[in-house]
């Protein structure tokens, strides 16, 4: 959608792709069917779980992260069928966009109860020249039914070259439990770039993967990274992303943090929050703050020697009751 002057969506208004997205157990990040008691969950922005017993595999990210376009993907299959299909996509490139409505990509639940698992969240992606409003966007994933899993969170991207007033609430949060993967939601406006990855209130295990494909760059830079109840891996290798955050990084609830290579100006880790090193390139930190119950750890080692904690902090590092490095295990 382009509209080239004013774009006015009053509160109460609504524009949804719920459901829209990719057929069950289709696309890029398809949750894997089983025909039984159990279904592989739908991804986009967050990977999808793998659900019950046998194991059956939930879909991988893709898409990008600053400027997202592809659709949300299917859940797999339960006994019965009837799993979720993904999140549509919603594109809006407008001038003055005063947003008060309700836009909505959210994955698709299960038709029935089947065990079908739920899809990916979907797509909202928006560029405007000004930006006011406190509306609501939602790209969450669908939940699934009984062992099958919930699908994961999609993506958000805000894009403002002016003025941005707004106070809108986001969110790209997986389904209920079992959970996903949060989605992302990356918004650009003043010359500043957030990255906030958040499961809400749902804590979950699965991580929600930055690739370099994902991030579009081999060099992630963005103002501020915050975490929210859940678990981000910029990942190593050929397709690595190193993170680059400019001014620092807010973490709340049980989440963690896996880099191989990182440069943060301020870095505060409160309780039950963990930073993982999937390397031994010294991470740039200017201060680091650790609370009671946060960890400094690294990635596992096996025959040969690929990770350790190796941190260069040029300022302060305070270590509270209760705070640990562990290089055990």
């Amino acid at each position: 959608l382009r509209v080239l002057n004013f774009f006015y969506m009053l509160a109460g208004a609504s524009m949804t792709v719920s459901s829209l997205g990719y057929a069950v157990a289709s696309g890029p990040g398809a949750g894997q069917n089983n025909g039984a008691s159990t279904a592989g969950a739908g991804a986009h922005g967050g990977r999808g779980v793998q659900a019950g017993s046998p194991t059956v595999l939930g879909g991988d990210a893709y898409d990008s992260l600053t400027s997202p376009t592809d659709l949300g993907s299917g859940g797999g299959n339960g006994w019965n069928g009837g799993g979720g299909t993904g999140g549509g996509a919603v594109l809006i490139n407008a001038g003055t966009f005063a947003l008060n409505g309700l836009i909505s990509a959210n994955g698709g639940i299960p038709t029935a109860a089947t065990a079908g698992a739920g899809g990916g969240g979907g797509t909202i992606n928006l560029v405007a020249a000004t930006l006011s409003g406190t509306g609501t966007l939602q790209a969450n994933g669908g939940s699934g039914h009984g062992n099958g899993g919930s699908g994961g969170g999609g993506r958000i991207a805000i894009n403002v070259s002016g003025a941005d007033t707004s106070g809108l609430t986001l969110s790209a949060l997986s389904g209920v439990a079992p959970y996903s993967a949060a989605g992302t939601i990356y918004k650009q406006s003043g010359g500043q770039t957030i990255l906030t990855v958040s499961n809400g209130a749902n804590v979950t295990t699965l991580d929600t993967i930055i690739s370099s494909a994902i991030a579009g760059t081999q060099e992630f830079s963005v103002s501020t990274l915050s975490l929210t109840n859940s678990q981000v891996t910029f990942s190593s290798g050929a397709s690595r992303a190193a993170l680059v955050i400019q001014s620092s990084a807010t973490f709340s609830g049980t989440s963690l943090l896996a880099v191989a290579s990182m440069t943060v100006g301020n870095l505060r880790l409160t309780a039950n929050v963990t930073l993982q090193q999937n390397s031994t390139t010294p991470l740039t930190i200017g201060s680091l703050t650790m609370l009671n119950s946060s960890t400094v750890t690294h990635a596992a080692n096996s025959s040969t020697r690929l990770y350790g904690v190796n941190l260069n902090v040029a300022g302060n590092l305070d270590m509270l009751a209760g705070a640990s490095f562990e290089a055990s295990g």
